[in-house]
């Protein structure tokens, strides 16, 4: 009967426009209620509350608002979970956020696979390449471990980016092994789009009789569509072994400005390095 008490104690709450059935109270509203809680509840009955509100939220379909309250109930595995599927998307936009959802986890659930994958992801984008490598070598051997094949190809492209920025490229070259093997089609785009990093990395090295093949396999794999546009960065390794920078220069700035349109994976960053060379 909370609605009927708070409509008896004028505390009238306004529906949220565009949220069918939510509905909003003046924020010194919410300030009492929370100091109410406090006062009346312990800390297992706020656990308690908390899931259910985090549930009731995730059934909703708002699971990003869910984990805090999975946080608040110490409910770890649901929150670890939570934040795994909300996490990739704030990687780039958010990353504070997500970096506080996981040092909030316990260490034991920081050490999972997914929690080592964004942990991973994370150390990259902030230059923290040792770490980052570390943390998604783990995250592959635990996904590989736990039969999740899916999870380890995700892992083994995350790691192709730290790999490739500290010049470890014949390891990048190598993770791409068995991606158009059938065990690998559950993954989707994912092999694939690994399969186009290691091809750069190949041309990089030098390898362009391997790099020719690999990249003959990658357009005939069914999940290919993805990653063909990828084909200028082939373009710019190609210009970058030959010396031929007069050409190196305007192919990366087309690169630049094809990804800025369209980075689905995260190539951006990569291709921009090259200038400055």
């Amino acid at each position: 009967d909370f609605l009927e008490q708070a409509a008896r104690a004028w505390l009238r709450p306004r529906p949220v426009r565009g949220a069918d059935g939510r509905l909003a109270y003046h924020p010194l509203v919410r300030e009492f209620l929370l100091d109410r809680l406090e006062l009346d509840r312990d800390e297992a009955a706020t656990r308690d509350l908390n899931a259910r509100v985090a549930a009731a939220l995730a059934a909703s379909g708002r699971g990003e608002d869910a984990i805090e309250h999975w946080l608040a109930a110490e409910a770890w595995e649901e929150a670890r979970d939570a934040i795994a599927a909300a996490g990739p998307p704030l990687l780039h936009s958010t990353p504070g956020t997500v970096q506080g959802w996981l040092d909030a986890l316990p260490e034991a659930q920081r050490g999972t696979a997914p929690a080592l994958l964004l942990q991973g992801a994370l150390d990259w984008a902030a230059g923290r390449q040792a770490e980052a490598v570390a943390r998604l070598r783990a995250a592959v051997r635990l996904f590989d471990e736990a039969g999740d094949i899916p999870g380890m190809w995700l892992a083994r492209f995350a790691l192709a980016d730290p790999l490739f920025v500290t010049g470890a490229l014949g390891e990048v070259a190598e993770l791409a092994d068995g991606f158009d093997e059938e065990p690998a089609l559950v993954a989707g785009f994912t092999p694939p789009a690994l399969a186009a990093y290691a091809a750069a990395a190949m041309s990089a090295l030098g390898r362009v009789e391997d790099c020719e093949a690999l990249s003959r396999r990658l357009m005939a794999h069914p999940h290919s569509d993805f990653v063909k546009p990828h084909w200028i960065v082939w373009a710019c390794y190609e210009h970058q072994l030959a010396g031929d920078f007069d050409q190196l220069v305007p192919a990366a700035e087309n690169a630049i400005r094809e990804f800025e349109r369209f980075d689905p994976v995260g190539r951006l960053p990569v291709i921009a390095a090259i200038l400055p060379l």
